[in-house]
């Protein structure tokens, strides 16, 4: 399990179901805090997980590095045959990826 959270900084949880790990993200994640997404999803790949779904329904806040964060792990999952898939978040954060144009790029879908 992993396991972050630093007051109002990037919480992070690691829920594992029949095989895939959905990451609950909380807090913020920004500038400050990327570097945790990062960590957390190549720790996954390193162990073998080969589906991630990240879970923006709890950020309270994003900016652009938090956005580009996403992207990189997106383009990283392309590249190695990984399968990411994201939860929308609140309508603050989902509006910034709808702003950008990346609402249709990103593999958004409904929670389960």
């Amino acid at each position: 399990m992993i396991t972050s959270d630093a007051g109002g900084q990037l919480g992070v949880l690691d829920i594992v179901h029949d095989g895939v790990h959905t990451l609950m993200l909380s807090g913020e994640l920004d500038i400050a805090s990327f570097g945790r997404l990062e960590t957390a999803t190549r720790q996954l790949t390193a162990n073998g997980a080969r589906s991630i779904t990240l879970d923006l329904r709890e950020l309270e806040f994003m900016d652009l590095a938090g956005l580009r964060a996403i992207l990189e792990v997106h383009e990283r999952f392309e590249e190695g045959g990984y399968e990411l898939r994201l939860i929308p978040g609140p309508w603050q954060i989902q509006s910034l990826f709808e702003r950008t144009g990346l609402l249709k790029v990103l593999p958004f879908s409904s929670a389960d």
